[in-house]
């Protein structure tokens, strides 16, 4: 009656264990110091992802969201034009996605409509999923949230001007912050590293067959955050403008 207690509570522990846990979400806001005047491309870590970040044209670069006048829900750094020319911001995942939503604010004065942006997700290279979204509030450097979802996973995305608003103050570029990822299978559900296959398969036993614990428990370490800086070129010191508008010129490192 002892043995068969203890063999219900281990079955009820390791159905508790096996049940899949919700993947958590992790954001990215270009905060750190060492991010600060870096041109991309540039790979940042959060949590257990890792996001390499790149673009075309001229690319971008991390500069601070008050050059623009702060767009709403916008703080500290973001990521920046380095110039007036249309540039696909290109972001590469270490791991696939679940969902993944990001800020922007396209270069806008006093419009009443607002630029179309788009966002194209792909796995291995291949289509998955694409959206476009408007900013709802149109006016100056007004913020919108690009979204993209799919239950397949995708591990890169591109983020694109898609198409200009009926309005003459206006160009086609943007600025970027907040992004948000959700992991397609969470932390929990990943192989357990380190542990012997005797205890992953919930035998009970030591590889020297003495008993052992039903199952197994492991600490993880505190969420790591860490940026990686790769080789880039430096940054113009030439005016940014377009027609009546303009932006500020980025700052070298």
């Amino acid at each position: 009656m002892r043995c068969t207690k203890r063999a219900l509570l281990a079955l009820s522990v390791s159905s508790l264990l096996a049940s899949p846990a919700a993947a958590q979400s992790v954001l990215f806001d270009f905060d750190s110091a060492i991010l600060y005047h870096k041109n991309l491309p540039i790979e940042v870590t959060e949590g257990d992802i890792t996001a390499s970040f790149s673009g075309t044209g001229l690319s971008y670069s991390i500069q601070e969201a008050r050059l623009v006048g702060t767009p709403v829900g916008f703080s500290g750094n973001c990521l920046y034009p380095n110039s007036v020319s249309r540039s696909d911001l290109l972001v590469g995942f270490s791991e696939a996605l679940r969902d993944i939503s990001i800020m922007y604010a396209p270069s806008e004065q006093g419009c009443d409509t607002s630029a179309t942006m788009r966002i194209t997700g792909s796995m291995n290279s291949a289509f998955v999923a694409t959206s476009t979204t408007t900013a709802r509030v149109p006016g100056t450097w007004p913020t919108g949230v690009l979204t993209l979802s799919s239950l397949q996973g995708f591990d890169s995305v591109v983020i694109h001007y898609d198409a200009a608003p009926a309005c003459g103050d206006s160009g086609p570029v943007f600025v970027a912050d907040n992004m948000t990822v959700t992991p397609l299978v969470a932390t929990r559900d990943r192989p357990r590293l380190g542990l012997h296959p005797e205890l992953r398969r919930g035998s009970g036993r030591r590889a020297d067959g003495r008993p052992g614990a039903v199952f197994a428990a492991c600490r993880v370490s505190a969420a790591r955050r860490s940026v990686y800086l790769m080789p880039t070129s430096s940054i113009s010191n030439t005016s940014v403008a377009f027609g009546p508008m303009s932006i500020p010129t980025p700052r070298s490192p």
